[in-house]
């Protein structure tokens, strides 16, 4: 369980005091967060527990990839951002990346998705979206 943005996105020192003062919840942040800097501010004030980087409003792939490895480096689990049709698809994916490549695990991750192109979501576990991505059809399955 985790309460998201708590305060404003950049107010770093704000959200580690709003983490020490809520524990044993978790604060979750980044659907704002622009570039690998504020991320790595937040990491090393040990200011959130959830890491909930934005795909569209973080600069590029190259600063998703860096935030994901320091997430991993501060031991913050990543739990993307999204919402609406569109975000949805894109963070299986990073979810995926950050399975196979990063973290190698599915402890404490979400995923945000959506079921139809109505603009509805909701959130499973990231399990279930790497079990969904990576699967192979019988009929595409090599043989």
């Amino acid at each position: 369980m985790w309460i998201e943005e708590p305060t404003s996105p950049d107010d770093v020192l704000g959200h580690a005091a709003i983490r020490r003062a809520v524990a044993p919840i978790g604060v979750a942040t980044g659907e704002h967060g622009m570039n690998r800097v504020l991320f790595k501010q937040l990491f090393q004030a040990e200011a959130i527990d959830y890491c909930q980087l934005d795909w569209a409003r973080l600069a590029s792939l190259n600063e998703i990839i860096a935030v994901y490895l320091m997430a991993q480096k501060f031991g913050v689990p990543v739990c993307p951002h999204a919402g609406g049709v569109g975000l949805c698809e894109l963070v299986q994916h990073l979810s995926v990346f950050d399975f196979m490549a990063v973290s190698g695990s599915l402890e404490n991750r979400v995923v945000e998705y959506s079921t139809t192109f109505t603009g509805t979501s909701s959130i499973r576990a990231a399990s279930t979206t790497v079990t969904t991505c990576c699967r192979r059809s019988p009929a595409t399955a090599p043989r």
